[in-house]
């Protein structure tokens, strides 16, 4: 599936996710990833888009576990992921979904070995296509 959407500005905590050991390791081990880029980019799509979205990420998507970290002893819950394509992006690029998430619906989070946005030169409202 196809869908279009347009890159919009995160809440800014995107990065401070995908750092974290607890998710990276799982990250490293169930999508074979060796790393990924510290951040999210954030695409607006169709309400339609979007809950055929989440029923493809529930259905097929990869479960991250959600962990305490040691040293703070913080909840982080659990995340199911999902390799998409980016259209125009060499790199692999995932859909993360959270099962706890500020977002409002119709906001998709992907993540990437890649700097998806300077990769594609990308701002708020570039237009996008994602391939699921």
């Amino acid at each position: 599936m196809i869908i279009s959407g347009t890159c919009v500005d995160g809440l800014g905590t995107g990065a401070g996710f995908v750092r974290r050991e607890g998710y990276m390791q799982q990250f490293r081990e169930k999508l074979n990833v060796a790393s990924l880029f510290p951040g999210t980019l954030n695409v607006e799509v169709e309400l339609a888009d979007y809950l055929r979205i989440l029923k493809t990420v529930h259905r097929a998507g990869v479960l991250i576990e959600g962990f305490i970290e040691n040293e703070s002893g913080k909840r982080f819950h659990p995340v199911k992921c999902l390799e998409c394509k980016i259209i125009g992006l060499p790199s692999r690029a995932f859909i993360v979904l959270p099962q706890k998430s500020r977002h409002e619906k119709g906001i998709v989070e992907i993540v990437s070995d890649a700097n998806i946005r300077d990769s594609l030169k990308f701002v708020c409202g570039s237009a996008l296509e994602l391939e699921i």
